[in-house]
């Protein structure tokens, strides 16, 4: 009777990591590229108008295309890329994806408060032609090659090394560099979390009640067996 009640106490506890039932406290001041305060596309659904200034991305050095720095990126979308939706819009230096031939950072921030451990970003992304991540400095490895898929398609990333995170504000740069004009950044379904402690524990607990209830299985299995 007692091994039954604690195997379900720990089969409880690993329920409790299913979808909707973990607690996190989500990271806040994220936004996909070419959205308003509000986070809807500036040019959703499909291209128009070019041009507008995204608030929450700004072109920034390392750059090797001589254009200004410092300054907010604009949205642009060529007729290639893969469309734009209500939730993101493609951005780029200038309204019609003018010089490339070379690299350009697009940079964002957000801030974290308290600790960092476990926290992550998710995404989805594409670029044109080339792109690569980078988190407060650090290169997350994070890449995208040169061909059609690069932008005629959104890509997922992940990034967990929760060492790459810092309490404060942190800095997200998507580093991209085109092989010819024009060039292109795209960013949606950004989204990033700090699992509490509690969710830790019950993490903890779910481990434990998988693992009891295999070596319960196993056990019973092993006596049918025999």
């Amino acid at each position: 009777m007692k091994k039954h009640l604690i195997a379900g106490i720990l089969f409880g506890a690993a329920v409790m990591l299913l979808p909707g039932n973990s607690q996190a406290a989500y990271i806040s001041g994220l936004f996909n590229t070419g959205v308003d305060p509000s986070g809807a596309a500036l040019s959703a659904p499909n291209g128009t108008p070019d041009g507008v200034v995204d608030t929450h991305y700004i072109v920034t050095s390392p750059a090797t295309i001589n254009v200004p720095l410092n300054v907010n990126a604009v949205t642009y979308k060529h007729p290639l890329y893969f469309p734009n939706s209500p939730t993101s819009s493609w951005i780029s230096n200038s309204p019609d994806g003018n010089p490339g031939n070379g690299s350009l950072t697009f940079q964002t921030t957000f801030t974290l408060t308290g600790s960092t451990a476990g926290a992550f970003l998710t995404g989805l992304w594409g670029v044109d032609n080339i792109g690569e991540i980078f988190l407060n400095g650090h290169d997350t490895g994070i890449g995208l090659a040169f061909g059609y898929p690069a932008f005629e398609e959104l890509h997922p990333f992940s990034i967990t090394n929760a060492a790459w995170f810092v309490t404060g504000v942190n800095v997200l740069s998507f580093q991209v560099t085109d092989l010819g004009p024009p060039l292109g950044l795209r960013v949606d379904a950004l989204a990033g979390a700090v699992p509490e402690p509690s969710t830790w524990a019950m993490m903890i607990l779910g481990f434990m009640g998988v693992g009891f209830m295999a070596y319960r299985r196993k056990g019973h299995a092993a006596l049918r067996v025999v």
